[in-house]
């Protein structure tokens, strides 16, 4: 069924891998961050060490203004959805109609 649909999709491509890319990449800093506070407080804390304290917080700063990006891409994609349904709908319905004028 996708491999049918696929050709349908070829004008938005970008946009869906885009949107997918940008979904994930927020879910995957998001989760990252939790064992990052860990090692702040098993590795930093434990040994007393400012340094790691200060990087791995840098760090910290980093991957939650990556995943605020990445999550801002994410909406605007999701607001870009429904111009992609309409868009590949309508090529869809094209498509039929094509197929059924070529077939009668």
């Amino acid at each position: 069924m996708i491999r049918k649909l696929a050709p349908y999709t070829k004008g938005y491509r970008v946009w869906i891998f885009l949107g997918v890319l940008c979904s994930a990449g927020e879910a995957v800093l998001e989760l990252l961050l939790p064992k990052a506070m860990s090692q702040i407080v098993d590795v930093g804390i434990a040994n007393g060490d400012k340094a790691y304290i200060l990087a791995m917080g840098l760090k910290m700063i980093l991957m939650a203004l990556a995943s605020l990006v990445m999550g801002v891409g994410a909406r605007l994609f999701q607001i870009a959805g429904p111009v992609l349904v309409y868009g590949i709908g309508s090529s869809v319905i094209v498509g039929v109609i094509a197929w059924l004028v070529e077939v009668l």
